[in-house]
């Protein structure tokens, strides 16, 4: 992979594209169904976290 992959052509900021992993809902419920709710919390927490990096942005440096 290049790096003009890895950037923005706009603004050159670092894309985030490709680093979140599918995960199966189904599965996902029945992990919580056994450990009594606990996989429930940590598949929140994880999530969450994801979604949080994905949505921010780095907003590039301008030098004059």
């Amino acid at each position: 992979m290049d790096d003009s992959a890895k950037a923005c052509p706009e603004c050159g900021a670092p894309t985030t594209s490709g680093s979140s992993k599918k995960r199966d809902i189904v599965v996902s419920i029945i992990l919580s169904i056994v450990t009594c709710g606990i996989y429930g919390i940590y598949w929140f927490v994880v999530m969450t976290d994801e979604s949080n990096e994905l949505a921010t942005t780095k907003k590039p440096r301008v030098v004059v």
